[in-house]
């Protein structure tokens, strides 16, 4: 009759475990996704000259990810520019000498009781 308790306790255990780690691997996923979406955004404003069109697709891509976005460019003529939507950016981009890349995303995992804002923010110069 021990060795069946044993065998379940062990059985409950190793299920735990295994959920444990299938939450934290989602959750390090997700958290290198952002990353990895951050950095390509930071590569191609640089390479376009801070682009209007490269900072439309940007949003766009941030809002088919679910995230958050927000660029705030820096230029000699305008001073600071803070966008946080398609809509927000200036109609001609001129003297943009830096860009600061905001992207928040949502962190979640229901076995932890966890739903945060995340933040991965860079300059692109």
């Amino acid at each position: 009759m021990s060795q069946v308790v044993k065998t379940f306790t062990g059985f409950i255990m190793m299920m735990f475990l295994m959920l444990t780690a299938v939450s934290m691997l989602g959750m390090y996923t997700e958290t290198v996704s952002a990353q990895n979406l951050h950095s390509a955004m930071i590569d191609e404003l640089e390479n376009s000259n801070y682009a209007k069109t490269v900072m439309e697709d940007c949003f766009t891509v941030a809002d088919s990810n679910n995230y958050q976005l927000e660029i705030h460019l820096y230029s000699t003529e305008m001073g600071k520019v803070s966008c946080k939507n398609k809509s927000e950016l200036p109609q001609v981009v001129k003297g943009v000498y830096m860009a600061e890349v905001v992207v928040e995303y949502a962190l979640r995992s229901p076995l932890f009781y966890l739903n945060e804002q995340q933040i991965v923010a860079g300059y692109a110069r």
